[in-house]
């Protein structure tokens, strides 16, 4: 009875050790309140521990909308640029006596070089905001994620609070790295060769551009998939492991201090509801602050990827063809910069998402 008593003591009071090391070690909700993004200080009310949700929702609905109908004209008037010159070429066909389709080579070269003279600056902030989007999750994922694991693990599940940010961390590691020194070069690659070959009309040219294309899209598919996968077992087996572990604790305790013990379940257990509401409000201020970040580049890029691509549709009807081609190219290339921050964007949702569920039975 003695020894059972004592081996009892000693795994309780090593898996208390083991909390108490990993909380200590881990960031604050304090520390999580001051790493707030520069991007959504003005959006995101509250702390922490209590986020205002009401007050932040309104904030993201009143940018949502402002800044859909700004980004909205702004997307109509440089596709209207684009369809312009578009346009110029085909009349250009129309007065040397050709059909669409046989305009001279210079005149389409001139039409590609226009369209790159008015898309150019465009494309490059739609790519730095896509990079800064996922550098500012980055960077943010660093203070939340070990702060919602802590928050996990003295809520009575270390197991899954490790492995969820591990494969976290793990995940947006290679994004935010792939995505600054691969995605964001083939992107810019992307309309590099998508322009050469409008203008020069050039099917080697248009074959690497969809290359570049494919390996973005098949690259940011086969990372979600992945981490999806990865995230989703490691809760099934930390899970279950972490709910076996705490029930064969009390248990134990209760068993053998008949009295006592079950006067310290009882406390533990209040300790680790508390610990589960912080890891809630962290959790949900977390989410706030991604969809804070978000918004405003996710809607700006939604917009000018949907204008683009009715632009190209409709300039493949009436323009020359190497310039419809183009036109969507570039909608294509805005979308794989919506993709890039989205899936930024998803994984951390995700991961907020399953370690606010892990422990309260959802």
């Amino acid at each position: 009875m003695k020894k059972r008593l004592v081996c009892v003591m000693i795994f309780a009071l090593f898996c208390s050790m083991l909390i108490l090391s990993a909380s200590a070690a881990a960031p604050t909700a304090e520390d999580v309140t001051d790493a707030l993004p520069r991007e959504a200080r003005d959006t995101v009310k509250g702390t922490a521990l209590s986020p205002e949700t009401e007050e932040t929702l309104e904030n993201l609905w009143e940018q949502t909308l402002e800044a859909a109908g700004l980004y909205g004209r702004n997307a109509l008037s440089g596709a209207g640029a684009i369809l312009a010159i578009a346009f110029l070429c085909t009349a250009a066909s129309s007065a040397f006596g050709m059909d669409k389709g046989k305009t001279p080579d210079y005149t389409v070269m001139a039409g590609a070089l226009g369209i790159m003279a008015v898309s150019a600056g465009s494309m490059h902030t739609f790519l730095e905001e896509a990079k800064t989007v996922v550098e500012t999750l980055g960077v943010f994922s660093k203070t939340l994620l070990p702060a919602l694991a802590a928050a996990a693990a003295a809520s009575g599940m270390p197991a899954f609070g490790t492995a969820g940010y591990a494969v976290t961390a793990f995940f947006m590691d290679v994004l935010v790295t792939v995505a600054e020194h691969a995605a964001v070069p083939l992107v810019y690659g992307f309309a590099a060769l998508s322009f050469g070959a409008a203008a020069l009309d050039n099917e080697g040219l248009r074959a690497g551009a969809k290359l570049m294309r494919t390996v973005v899209i098949g690259f940011l598919t086969v990372l979600m998939l992945t981490f999806t996968v990865f995230l989703t077992t490691a809760g099934a087996i930390t899970g279950t492991a972490d709910a076996t572990a705490t029930k064969l604790t009390k248990t134990a305790i209760s068993t053998v201090l008949p009295v006592v013990g079950g006067i310290v379940s009882d406390a533990a257990a209040a300790v680790v509801n508390g610990a589960g509401m912080m890891k809630n409000s962290v959790g949900l201020f977390g989410l706030l602050t991604v969809c804070a970040v978000c918004v405003l580049p996710v809607v700006k890029l939604v917009i000018h990827t949907l204008t683009y691509r009715m632009a190209g549709a409709f300039a493949a009807a009436v323009a020359e063809p190497r310039l419809s081609r183009l036109i969507s190219a570039i909608g294509e290339a805005v979308g794989m910069m919506l993709g890039i921050a989205g899936a930024c964007a998803m994984m951390l949702f995700l991961s907020i998402t399953c370690l606010i569920r892990v422990g309260t039975g959802g």
